[in-house]
């Protein structure tokens, strides 16, 4: 288990860009009122957990913190065991640093947040917004004395969709009210900032075995830090790979692989020319650079491309490595744990550390010859931006004071010196252990009643560069750390009308970012089981709520899963149904998708799986081929059509049922139980069982069952050469359904191999049987 110590966190936004103060409260009495809240978010394929007091997940409490695949039967796949969010200041020759560490609480939850604890939970920027507010006002009972006068809002934005379900995205205005400055009467008029997110990362909560203890720290960026390109482990300054937003290929390309590579793709050049024509008229375009390339598909040839800049990638990550006790190599615990965590500076308000260029100069490194973007002329002035640090520490060494916590931010702490971004351990002589990133933006100067905006991006990727996934995936490809975040940059200028790209950034309430594609809502779903078939009920909120991008109705149809043993549903849907009111020319294009994408995906022909119908009164499917005696989850998904990427988008595969504390829970169809016929009736499943893997996803040790067995009958299992293991009486006649977990009466988990097994009833009457345990 994770030992319990001492630690840290932080926040932030467009620099001196005034936006009003939510109404009133300020310092009010009332902020004591108000509690802690935490808000599972789990519309995607990572889940996490949000907070209105600072904290990003919450895997001490065994909540999800960036858990990968979220829904994973069982077990919490947590990468993250606590984030937390820091804003730094210095007064009077005295540091500053209001923070949530483990337990320890300096945030107070706004007034704001209203009677849920969040000042807004819904869809509108993404598929899922949830607004919290905190502050650090004079009036607050927490961080008595020390109080700073600042307040955050924080947006949590997340997707049920590939690949923008992989990761979150967070916007942070930062807010100073003098009035509510607390650390002395003499109120300054601004305050000079730092912005920092501390991430407490173990990779991953699969391993069972001191997840914590084996995990290596880095960052991907290129930072301007020469003596970073000195080391074994140059940051990002590398150049191994040919990173690409769907694949890397592994030639070298004459890019430093810490840098997004920024208009090689169709919808980036589409960003940047329409800011450009903005700006500078019609047919106007920025500097392109040529690129020389491996072929994806065969890397012996090679391609020519253009882009127009490279944007550092700003990144700090957390990866598995060997654990020192466990004997054998276990880097990633043998598929489980693959997934490199990592948090990207996405936006921040101007600083010294980024870098510029204007009057047709050309933006460049200190670090090496090549140039990152070219200003265009006297009114163009390219902006790239840089964090302030990187910094990283075990938790023997967690900052116990505000001295300490603000030299890590700014880079200047006696650990790390005279590294801004703190290199990789092993430079530092140092080894896998228990380690923490922290990434810094700053120094920003905030005024009274101005809100500096900030957005950063976390996710989970399957290693840096991207790779195939065969324990969690079914052997499919998933894309990196890198490809992630190159996504969520992409996705937050996409929509911004021309007004801003990457290299002349703009903050989250200066344009409207984030506008890609998003899927209905996921429909309110009741299932059970009714004889030998399971009966689904589902709302119709999906038919009448507007797509909150386009503001209309692009409502489909919807697709029906079913999973056994967990609700992975990777496997086609059972039926997809197909609203008959829609356009006969549209309708004819949403069946054409689904038929070839479920051809291509898994090879299988769904065609005779779609139905078009008419969506009125209930919406009711009836399953009556469901396979018996094993545990059965299932999900219904809203679909629509999204003409600009000629596809369908679905919503969350979250809907299956669940126990009061979030377990998945499954329905088992089987039959009644005794009858004359009853040993014709017998189920056992699953056959083979699997000893070593978890079985039912509420389960913590394997099982097998045995179904249809009449009231008060005794079961004897015996081993293949006759050796008596175990006997096991039915007493849920109402089901007969009974369990075994592997174990001999000594508690020791069954030899593989074949097993026989005998069930008799109180008459007499006999049924026998086999199955195999596998490893």
């Amino acid at each position: 288990m994770k030992r319990y110590a001492l630690l840290l966190g932080l926040a932030a936004s467009p620099l001196w860009g005034r936006s009003s103060i939510p109404e009133g409260n300020v310092g009010d009495f009332r902020a004591l009122a108000v509690s802690d809240k935490q808000y599972v978010v789990s519309v995607g394929d990572v889940w996490t957990t949000f907070t209105n007091f600072g904290e990003h997940g919450d895997a001490n409490t065994i909540l999800p913190g960036y858990s990968r695949p979220g829904n994973t039967p069982g077990q919490n796949v947590y990468y993250l065991w606590d984030g937390r969010i820091w804003v730094a200041t210095f007064f009077q020759g005295k540091k500053y640093v209001t923070h949530y560490d483990y337990g320890q609480k300096e945030w107070t939850p706004s007034p704001d947040n209203g009677p849920t604890g969040f000042a807004f939970i819904g869809a509108d920027k993404s598929f899922l917004d949830v607004e919290a507010r905190y502050q650090d006002f004079k009036n607050d009972t927490r961080n008595s004395g020390r109080h700073t006068g600042l307040k955050v809002i924080e947006r949590l934005l997340s997707w049920p969709h590939d690949p923008y379900n992989q990761f979150f995205a967070y916007e942070f205005g930062i807010t100073y009210v003098k009035d509510s400055f607390g650390i002395s009467d003499s109120k300054p008029d601004s305050l000079e900032i730092y912005v920092g997110w501390q991430y407490d990362a173990d990779v991953c909560g699969a391993d069972n075995l001191a997840n914590h203890i084996d995990d290596l720290v880095y960052y991907d960026g290129a930072p301007e830090d020469c003596n970073i390109t000195l080391l074994d482990y140059p940051m990002g300054w590398e150049d191994s790979v040919s990173v690409l937003l769907d694949t890397t290929i592994y030639t070298p390309d004459n890019i430093p692989d810490g840098y997004t590579i920024w208009g090689d793709d169709p919808k980036e050049k589409e960003i940047t020319i329409a800011y450009y024509e903005a700006r500078f008229g019609a047919g106007a375009r920025p500097d392109s650079f040529m690129l020389v390339r491996p072929n994806r598909e065969n890397p012996d040839e090679m391609d020519t491309v253009y882009y127009y800049y490279l944007i550092p990638r700003n990144t700090s990550l957390i990866y598995d490595w060997d654990n020192p006790t466990e004997a054998g190599d276990d880097v990633g615990d043998n598929g489980m744990c693959k997934g490199y965590i990592g948090m990207r500076l996405i936006y921040a308000p101007p600083t010294d550390n980024d870098i510029t260029a204007d009057n047709g100069r050309s933006a460049g490194s200190m670090c090496s010859p090549i140039t990152l973007a070219r200003s265009t002329g006297a009114d163009d002035t390219v902006r790239l931006i840089y964090p302030k640090a990187h910094q990283w520490w075990n938790w023997e060494n967690d900052p116990g004071d505000d001295n300490a916590r603000y030299d890590y931010m700014v880079g200047d702490h006696p650990s790390t010196r005279p590294y801004k971004f703190a290199p990789h351990p092993f430079d530092f002589g140092a080894t896998q252990f228990d380690y923490r990133f922290l990434l810094t933006s700053g120094p920003h100067w905030i005024r009274d009643g101005d809100t500096l905006w900030f957005v950063v991006v976390g996710a989970v990727g399957e290693g840096l560069n991207g790779d195939t996934n065969n324990y969690w995936y079914g052997g499919n490809y998933k894309l990196g750390l890198r490809q992630l975040v190159d996504y969520a940059l992409l996705a937050y200028y996409t929509g911004v009308a021309g007004q801003c790209d990457p290299a002349h950034p703009c903050g989250p309430q200066e344009a409207p970012h984030w506008k890609i594609p998003i899927p209905p809502i996921t429909p309110a779903l009741s299932y059970g089981a009714a004889g030998d078939s399971v009966v689904l009920v589902w709302d119709k909120s999906a038919e009448y709520t507007p797509d909150p991008i386009k503001k209309e109705i692009d409502f489909m149809g919807y697709a029906i899963y079913r999973a056994k043993f967990g609700p992975k549903f990777n496997e086609p849907p059972v039926k997809v149904i197909i609203d008959a009111s829609k356009a006969d020319t549209l309708r004819a294009k949403v069946r054409e998708y689904w038929v070839n994408y479920w051809n291509n995906a898994a090879g299988v022909d769904i065609s005779d799986r779609i139905e078009e119908r008419e969506l009125v009164g209930q919406n009711v499917f009836v399953d009556n081929a469901p396979p018996k005696g094993y545990p059965l989850y299932y999900a219904v998904t809203a679909f629509d059509w999204e003409q600009s990427i000629n596809a369908s988008l679905e919503s969350s595969k979250n809907n299956y049922l669940k126990t009061p504390d979030g377990a998945p829970k499954p329905v088992y169809v089987g039959g009644a139980p005794g009858g004359d016929d009853w040993t014709k009736n017998i189920v056992i499943a699953p056959n083979p069982v699997y000893g070593s893997t978890k079985w039912a996803a509420t389960s913590i040790t394997p099982e097998i069952k045995f179904f249809n067995v009449p009231p008060s009958a005794r079961i004897d299992i015996y081993s293949f050469t006759g050796d008596h293991i175990k006997t096991l009486y039915n007493n849920l006649p109402t089901t007969g359904a009974v369990s075994w977990n592997l174990l001999t009466p000594q508690g020791r988990m069954v030899s593989p191999g074949i097993y026989f097994v005998r069930i008799v009833d109180d008459k007499g009457n006999t049924y026998y049987g086999k199955f195999v345990v596998l490893r």
